[in-house]
């Protein structure tokens, strides 16, 4: 019954929208035809794209990518930074953030070339909606204010309404409402005021965000998002449509109107599978199943829900964010060197012409003066060339007692590391102490630097053996502070206090790293943290207890390999949460059972033929395929796929991998 109004519905909306934009579409199309391979086409194939981005955006893609190349072809480079900054648009609504960081990116570091400053603008603003959504509030807002301060500089009003409608988004993550509100509505004003009303819909739709799912204004939500849905059905903008309907469904669910609200789940779903937007999908399947729990039909809540766990987890993930953050810093160090470049020729530039104004004189000077000028030149050359060199052996002493007390340094301070390494592995279990508590095991423990952020602890209580493997933030002397920490507060809950439990124990560090790190002053506030995963081994038990703080358990058996997750969490005075416990997971184990912990070194490091990360998927093919292996030999042969893997590379980060095995 509701699928067959939902078709009569989005028959009615697909019939109605308005013509004006199809006819400039239409009238784009004729000009294709007509123009030859030249920048009329390269504009022409952009604005296509651009204005058919929400309504076939496969085609839009096609359309921006032919733009690009010919503005290549052409060296048309403002063509190509608006074909680049389509692209973007376009991954962006289909939620491929990682492609869409790369297009603009690509896109600003053109306009930058050719000093396009309101294109700089408007890839300002793209970058700051993608870390928005990422909710990397800070650089989002940087992002902002740039675009605002070059609008401002060319005395441009359009696009202020966009800056203040990603203003008010911020402010929605950070709960003030009424700044978000105030935003929203000065942003609906000037969209109005510059005649975009796609600009004017989306503030109309989170005006309704603010009111719905944050106030409880449901009546308010709702007359601004149907108001929003007739703006955003009239410029034919799918995705738009979609987003709004996904909204409206929301509020339904809230006022307990299933009905109502599967309604327009059902348009947003039909809408985002015909323009692959992913985005549109999570959302609006995490509602269908929220509301079809809410009405007892467990079986199409659970189906939902699977559908929007996977979606979810192909959208937003660690590794997303990673990507994007080594893609800033990418472009950040080529357009250093780009500067650094630029400065160079500069330099020489000059050099030049000082050098050819110098031998112009010259020779105006030999025949002015001829003989005096010879023998007055000929003095100064000698005075200058005796000056010069006393001045360069002076300078070649200072310099030279310089190095002699740069070398002094560094070797104290080397010295002083190398030592702290000795106390360091003096707090790390002996091989024969490890061996003894944990019978077959091995332990591949590979600093990259001197001291080590990483660490192994292994203690007898009892009948129970425990084992913990940390990762601190950073590596080198910071690290492995915190390593001993970390060390010390383990050796007082085991041995002073008997926690043997691995939830108790990760919540005991968790809060003793909190009290001796968490100064909340400006000059002592310390951010770092710790990731650990706590394995708990009993002599005579059938089962292994283990917990984790952002590390997991592998477990290999019979071939195939089984991860156990631990908590999303990490250790320290950044940790979200030290009220909630963390997840204990009992697990069965027999005979010739294989148990590895690790930290993120070995999956994080570069190398291959490509440069590439090994990643945790082809560490996990490695494992299973050496398990078997007595454990001596599984760490010789992953010794050796770390440095094959790496080869000339620099190691990134501390490396540990810990194997044991059950007999």
């Amino acid at each position: 019954m509701y699928r067959k109004r939902i078709v009569c519905f989005l028959l009615f909306v697909f019939v109605g929208l308005v013509q004006p934009l199809q006819g400039q579409i239409d009238s784009l199309k004729q000009v294709l035809q007509t123009c030859g391979q030249d920048t009329v086409r390269v504009r022409t194939l952009n604005k296509l794209g651009f204005m058919m981005r929400g309504s076939d955006p496969k085609q839009a893609l096609r359309y921006v990518e032919e733009a690009k190349a010919l503005a290549i072809k052409l060296h048309d480079e403002r063509g190509e930074a608006d074909s680049w900054n389509h692209i973007g648009v376009i991954y962006y609504r289909r939620g491929e953030l990682i492609d869409a960081s790369k297009a603009h990116l690509k896109a600003l570091q053109i306009r930058e070339t050719i000093g396009d400053k309101r294109g700089l603008a408007k890839s300002y603003i793209n970058l700051g909606n993608i870390y928005s959504d990422q909710h990397s509030n800070e650089l989002a807002l940087n992002y902002y204010k740039q675009a605002a301060a070059l609008l401002n500089e060319v005395g441009e009003q359009n696009g202020q309404a966009a800056i203040y409608l990603n203003i008010g988004g911020i402010y929605i993550d950070q709960q003030q409402y009424g700044l978000a509100l105030d935003f929203f509505r000065e942003a609906r004003a000037r969209a109005r005021k510059e005649g975009k009303r796609d600009l004017e819909a989306q503030a109309i739709t989170n005006m309704g965000v603010v009111f719905g799912p944050r106030l409880k204004r449901y009546d308010e939500a709702l007359e601004n998002y149907k108001e929003a849905f007739a703006i955003q059905e009239s410029l034919g903008d799918k995705s738009g449509m979609a987003d709004v309907a996904i909204n409206l469904g929301e509020v339904y669910k809230d006022k307990k109107q299933y009905d109502q609200a599967l309604f327009w789940l059902n348009i947003s779903e039909s809408l985002s599978l015909e323009l692959d937007y992913k985005d549109g999908l999570r959302l609006t399947y995490s509602l269908m199943a929220k509301v079809h729990k809410a009405k007892g039909n467990f079986e199409k809540a659970l189906n939902y829900h699977i559908r929007y766990s996977e979606i979810r987890d192909s959208l937003f993930n660690e590794e997303n964010t990673i990507r994007m953050s080594e893609l800033t810093e990418r472009y950040q160090a080529e357009r250093r060197e780009r500067e650094l470049i630029e400065k160079t020729q500069h330099l020489k530039a000059g050099e030049e012409e000082q050098r050819k104004t110098n031998t112009m004189l010259w020779i105006i000077g030999i025949g002015a003066l001829v003989f005096l000028t010879i023998a007055g030149f000929a003095v100064y050359a000698y005075l200058a060339r005796k000056q010069a060199n006393e001045l360069t052996l002076q300078q070649k002493k200072s310099i030279e007692r310089i190095n002699e007390q740069l070398a002094l340094k560094n070797k104290d301070i080397t010295d002083s590391i190398l030592y702290s390494r000795r106390i360091q592995q003096a707090m790390l279990p002996s091989q024969g102490r490890f061996v003894s508590l944990l019978c077959d095991a091995f332990v591949l423990y590979c600093p990259k630097d001197i001291v080590s952020g990483d660490f192994y602890w292994v203690e007898r209580w009892g009948a129970e053996t425990v084992l913990v493997v940390g990762d601190c933030t950073g590596h080198g002397v910071p690290g492995a502070l915190l390593s001993v920490v970390g060390i010390n507060q383990l050796n007082q809950a085991v041995q002073n206090f008997g926690i043997v439990h691995p939830a108790a124990l990760l919540q005991s560090l968790n809060k003793s790293m909190k009290r001796l790190l968490g100064q909340t002053t400006a000059d002592l506030e310390v951010r770092d943290g710790m990731d650990a995963a706590v394995l708990v081994i009993s002599e005579k038990g059938q089962h292994v207890h283990f917990a984790g703080a952002n590390r997991s358990l592998w477990l290999w058996r019979n071939g195939y390999m089984q991860i156990f997750r631990g908590d999303r969490r990490a250790l320290g005075p950044q940790s979200a949460d030290d009220q909630s416990p963390f997840t204990n997971h009992t697990i069965p184990v027999q005979k010739n059972d294989v148990l590895y912990l690790f930290t993120d070194g070995f999956c994080d490091q570069f190398g291959g033929v490509e440069g590439k990360k090994y990643k945790q998927a082809q560490l996990q093919q490695l494992l299973t395929r050496i398990a078997t292996l007595p454990m001596k030999e599984q760490h010789r042969l992953l010794m050796e796929e770390l440095e094959n893997w790496r080869g000339a590379l620099e190691q990134v980060d501390d490396i540990l991998v810990v194997g044991v095995r059950i007999d």
